[in-house]
């Protein structure tokens, strides 16, 4: 039996610290797999066990999501192994967000 690939779910930028990953089998291996938008060697930034098909994980130690990264999962479970996420469905990784986008906080009750 083939799985499914799984997906990360964006929007996702350089400060993200963790991924959200849908379509993973509970109790199946996930990796996640940072491709540089320049060329170069894909690095792994997620590896874990997934115990829901919707969950987030958090980055592994030391790794770093870049501008232009294409992020790409994949899953395996009883010796079976996923394919990468289709090209339709792979993240990128967008600019930091800067303070301007962020807006400003507005408190809209009253605090005691």
């Amino acid at each position: 039996m083939s799985l499914f690939a799984a997906r990360v779910i964006g929007p996702v930028s350089p400060i993200s610290s963790a991924l959200r990953v849908q379509g993973a089998i509970p109790g199946a291996m996930v990796e996640v797999h940072a491709q540089p938008s320049g060329g170069g060697a894909e690095s792994v930034v997620v590896r874990g066990t997934a115990s829901s098909p919707d969950q987030l994980f958090g980055l592994l130690p030391g790794a770093r999501l870049f501008r232009g990264d294409t992020l790409v999962a994949m899953q395996w479970l009883d010796g079976d192994k996923s394919g990468p996420t289709p090209e339709t469905q792979v993240v990128q990784v967008l600019p930091a967000p800067a303070t301007p986008d962020l807006g400003s906080l507005v408190i809209r009750s009253i605090p005691y």
